[in-house]
């Protein structure tokens, strides 16, 4: 038995935590996903939909096809964006200050409307990417338009992985190599074919280098 004291002081610098099972909110038990607001809220993305807590309770939001949310993001305007299967949007407020699901399908191509999961989100600066394992898709809030650039839905080549560094897009594509986002075109960066037999997992800023600069640390699954 130790004294109230001397555990008092074991518990200091310790991150205090808490444990919530399924029991205690609503929706699946898989989430696949996090992100969290200016205002503290933490989103997640669940097999159900989008989990809001607000530290204090729980809120479902669900998608218009009632699908997995697989990525979420926050924008510079505390939007949260959100990427699900066959379908990606956004949360904005009803009338009651309710978050509610709000679609952009209604902006994509007839002839790109069939993808499967959307499994990265990211907000940028020059708009918000969605990432397919096929398709690449680009909404400018501003403009409203969206941008789409797909692979051949009968190849091999599949989009793996997206980076936003120092200013760009970057999108690690399995069977091509590494590629850029360079206004409205997808290019090879230079040397990236190189990759096109490994799997990029992690684009970084080079350390100590000019954030201009177009020195990358890439590491992949065995280099």
């Amino acid at each position: 038995i130790f004294p109230s004291t001397l555990l008092g002081q074991q518990e200091i610098g310790r991150p205090t935590g808490e444990y919530f099972d399924q029991s205690s909110f609503p929706g699946a038990a898989e989430n696949f996903s996090v992100a969290e607001d200016d205002h503290g809220v933490l989103y997640f993305g669940n097999a159900s939909g989008v989990l809001e807590f607000d530290g204090q309770s729980w809120d479902l939001i669900t998608t218009t096809n009632n699908s997995s949310v697989y990525s979420l993001d926050v924008s510079d305007n505390n939007t949260v964006f959100i990427g699900s299967k066959g379908e990606f949007g956004y949360l904005k407020p009803d009338s009651t200050g309710k978050l509610m699901y709000a679609s952009l399908a209604s902006h994509i191509p007839d002839h790109h409307k069939a993808f499967g999961e959307v499994w990265e989100t990211l907000c940028t600066p020059v708009g918000v990417y969605f990432r397919t394992t096929k398709k690449v898709f680009r909404w400018d809030p501003t403009n409203s338009f969206l941008q789409v650039w797909a692979l051949d839905e009968a190849g091999e080549d599949m989009f793996h992985h997206a980076f936003y560094v120092n200013g760009k897009l970057l999108i690690y594509v399995i069977g091509k190599g590494l590629m850029e986002v360079e206004g409205q075109t997808l290019k090879m960066v230079r040397g990236g074919e190189k990759l096109r037999n490994t799997v990029v997992n992690v684009i970084l800023p080079f350390p100590g280098g000019d954030p201009s600069s177009t020195q990358l640390l890439i590491c992949s699954r065995n280099q």
